[in-house]
């Protein structure tokens, strides 16, 4: 939970507490990566943090990638993912995804797509019907990269109301299903990520529920995480 803390989303993540991570470092997470494209995990790998509040979702990443490509500014098409180094959130807030395709369970389901873009907006993609669109504010993202560290930071804040159904609100307890896509693009002419690497890849190449994660809305990390006393 975000408490009364006050998050800027600017890149940095001095603000954030210490939360556990959920990690993308893996070689059985990797789908669709052209083979021998990863090289281990200073290649493309990443560490993602949630916090939330009843407003919003706030999502942070800290990813190795030795070299960073950011959005080319005359390549945002509101028509597919662009070549650019970015980290793919889907959400299934009813749990209920079955298959690929126009499977009914894909209803409710929410692309978002964070990369280094000089508008620092949130893309909506909508896969199922190819489209898609920037969210408003509040909704924000920012990516920095570290040359030298070879560290991409990824932070973003997505509206509840961009990621759930109409008259459905966050609360403790509240359980969705999540997948998260790290795409690293290696080659600066080509229009496919060499490398994507997935929390547990339950997209591709064929949807299966069981694969995605799930994430549990909780009240407190301190009571969840303290030994039980006597």
């Amino acid at each position: 939970p975000l408490g009364d803390r006050k998050i800027e989303v600017d890149g940095s993540l001095i603000e954030w507490p210490k939360l556990p991570g959920l990690r993308l470092n893996d070689r059985r997470q990797l789908s669709g990566t052209a083979h021998g494209a990863w090289r281990g995990p200073g290649d493309a790998s990443g560490v993602v943090f949630l916090m939330w509040d009843e407003e919003a979702l706030y999502v942070a990443c800290t990813a190795r990638d030795e070299w960073h490509r950011a959005l080319d500014k005359k390549t945002l098409l509101l028509t597919e993912i662009p070549a650019a180094d970015s980290l793919v959130l889907t959400f299934d807030p009813g749990r209920d995804t079955r298959a690929n395709g126009p499977d009914p369970g894909r209803r409710d389901d929410r692309d978002f797509w964070l990369a280094d873009d000089v508008a620092r907006e949130v893309v909506q993609w909508d896969r199922l019907r190819g489209n898609a669109r920037t969210l408003p504010e509040p909704a924000r993202m920012f990516v920095l990269h570290d040359k030298e560290q070879q560290i991409t930071t990824y932070e973003a804040r997505i509206p509840w109301n961009e990621i759930l159904p109409p008259g459905k609100r966050a609360q403790v307890g509240m359980c969705i299903d999540l997948q998260m896509v790290l795409n690293d693009f290696d080659e600066n002419t080509d229009g496919m990520a060499q490398t994507r690497i997935g929390w547990t890849f339950g997209m591709g190449p064929v949807v299966d529920p069981g694969l995605f994660g799930s994430i549990l809305l909780v009240l407190s990390l301190i009571h969840i995480s303290e030994p039980t006393r006597p």
